[in-house]
């Protein structure tokens, strides 16, 4: 090879990672091209994704950021955007005075409601293209508990071991003794 950057092997293209990322970028294309049809409106795919981090529950803007691997300023910048729009309200956190709690604004409600529905009718779609079977078997795979992120830091004598590593938000930084 001449080049330093490597291309991608026919049998590994084949591979999970490679192919979630394509999936989802399907996905989130799909849901950008439909989402007029269903009298919905979306800025861009950044908050789209925490548009349906909320969705699933999740409202707190530093969770949100680590959900999106971005700052907890970006999330707030989009946050803030959403608000403005009345997408979303921020409201305190009564169990932490120092939290706030992000939720879809009441009258947002009807529009994350024609969001779901094109969610549930894009999966119709791959229902229909790839058999309600495999979706149903993708589904149960996508939400299996994959366990603790493996560490396969090498031995000593040049093979790797799988042991769990909890992932980090940000790296830790070592003291000077």
């Amino acid at each position: 090879m001449t080049s330093r950057a490597r291309i991608i092997e026919a049998e590994d293209r084949e591979l999970v990672p490679l192919n979630l990322v394509r999936a989802y970028d399907w996905f989130l294309s799909a849901v950008e091209a439909n989402v007029a049809a269903v009298g919905g409106t979306l800025a861009s795919r950044a908050e789209m994704l925490v548009l349906l981090w909320v969705s699933a529950g999740e409202h707190r803007a530093n969770r949100l950021a680590q959900k999106l691997a971005v700052s907890r300023q970006a999330v707030h910048l989009l946050i803030n955007q959403l608000v403005e729009r009345n997408v979303l309200r921020v409201r305190p956190d009564p169990a932490d005075k120092r939290a706030m709690i992000v939720e879809f604004a009441a009258e947002e409600i009807p529009h994350h409601d024609r969001i779901a529905t094109l969610v549930r009718r894009l999966e119709g779609v791959l229902a229909s293209r790839l058999g309600k079977k495999n979706v149903g078997t993708l589904r149960k795979v996508l939400a299996a508990d994959w366990g603790d992120i493996p560490d396969l830091t090498p031995r000593h004598d040049g093979r790797a071991v799988a042991r769990s590593k909890r992932p980090r938000s940000k790296p830790r930084l070592r003291r000077k003794t």
